[in-house]
């Protein structure tokens, strides 16, 4: 299904380098800074002891969908505009505005703990390293939950509707997925609902 197909490609570590190397373009509209920061402050509200640590690139999905093994999903026509808005790379800017404070971060500069050893499954070893790149993350950056990744924002119904799918990566490999369903009203972004979508 589109669904998993878009979410497996935008969480994918290391997907972006499966992209052509194309320098990407800064997104700059400002209603997508706003349908973020509704969804952020929605996600991760007020608290002086805590930070977001936000990936500051978007990844290109380039790949057809995979099927899901027929599991049915009622968000096609959101994830379809989402998945159409991001068929280039783009990277973000610190334009939100948030109840946190946040550091965008560059997906070189992050640390290795989402990486998997190659042939698949986790060791004794590679999960001491795992264990320990957390925790010199938590030291880089206190407080915060995990990387967070945000796709492309996909408006609907002449801008007054908005889909937003945001990934958050922590303790090591794991990762929890969630689309988030926007309305516009009276000039602002409110959340209306949040499908969850995948915690691996």
């Amino acid at each position: 299904m589109k669904l998993l197909a878009l979410l497996i490609l935008l969480a994918l570590p290391g997907f972006a380098a499966l992209a052509p190397a194309v320098p990407p373009a800064t997104v700059e509209n400002s209603e997508e800074y706003a349908a973020w920061s509704a969804v952020l402050n929605y996600a991760y509200p007020a608290d002086a002891s805590r930070q977001l640590v936000i990936e500051n690139r978007i990844p290109a999905v380039h790949q057809k969908p995979i099927p899901d093994a027929g599991r049915a999903y009622q968000s096609y026509s959101e994830l379809e505009i989402i998945e159409e808005a991001s068929r280039s790379p783009y990277t973000l800017e610190k334009k939100f505005t948030l109840k946190l404070p946040y550091v965008l971060i560059a997906k070189e500069d992050e640390p290795g703990f989402f990486l998997n050893p190659a042939g698949g499954g986790i060791d004794k070893e590679h999960g001491a390293k795992l264990q320990n790149a957390w925790d010199h993350f938590c030291k880089m950056y206190p407080g915060a939950y995990g990387i967070v990744q945000l796709s492309r924002v996909g408006f609907l119904n002449h801008m007054s509707q908005a889909a937003v799918l945001v990934t958050s990566r922590e303790g090591g490999s794991t990762s929890v997925s969630k689309l988030f369903l926007l309305t516009k009203k009276d000039g602002a972004w409110e959340v209306e609902s949040v499908v969850p979508l995948m915690a691996a």
